[in-house]
């Protein structure tokens, strides 16, 4: 942003600080749309319209290229934090008592482990390529993430009865 667009310091904490309140915004929403249309339901549209609101990270030019380049980072910020609310609930009350702490250990773990090398692939692209070039395929390859996971959470919505189910039986303590 300093150097493509030209912004200043003081600009690009700004439009970063409307992404932060948007963020805030996710967690105030994820509980309604949680029940509205159901867990699951809510990190498949989360992931979708994560992808969807990286698309317009890329166009950030000045002028109306900062509303989108804003939109996209808001949007995408809010929708990050909503399904972290939802599938963090959701993977807390699935999971036996016995079981949690190692389930929360190992999603932190799988979380935070494909950081540094999110950021050294990014870091590579953009040298190579620049960076509003690095930044569309990445935005490229969260549209096709989400239609992996799209896939997967519609199993999984509709197993959703059996997987409740399987839970109950597997625990010992509710035998």
């Amino acid at each position: 942003m300093l150097r493509t667009v030209g912004l200043s310091p003081a600009s690009i904490g700004v439009l970063f600080s409307i992404a932060g309140l948007a963020a805030v915004a996710g967690a105030a929403v994820a509980p309604r749309l949680a029940r509205g249309i159901g867990e699951i339901q809510t990190v498949a549209v989360s992931g979708c319209a994560v992808a969807v609101s990286n698309l317009l990270i890329p166009t950030a030019t000045r002028g109306a290229g900062l509303l989108l380049f804003t939109a996209g980072a808001g949007l995408s910020a809010l929708w990050i934090t909503a399904t972290n609310v939802v599938s963090v609930s959701l993977r807390q009350r699935r999971c036996p008592d016995h079981l949690l702490g190692r389930m929360s250990a190992t999603t932190r773990f799988l979380s935070w482990v494909f950081l540094p090398f999110g950021g050294v692939v990014g870091g590579a692209l953009g040298s190579l390529l620049g960076l509003r070039s690095a930044l569309w395929i990445i935005a490229g390859a969260l549209t096709v993430a989400a239609a992996v996971q799209l896939k997967f959470l519609s199993h999984l919505s509709r197993a959703d009865g059996q997987a409740e189910e399987t839970v109950e039986v597997s625990d010992p303590a509710r035998r």
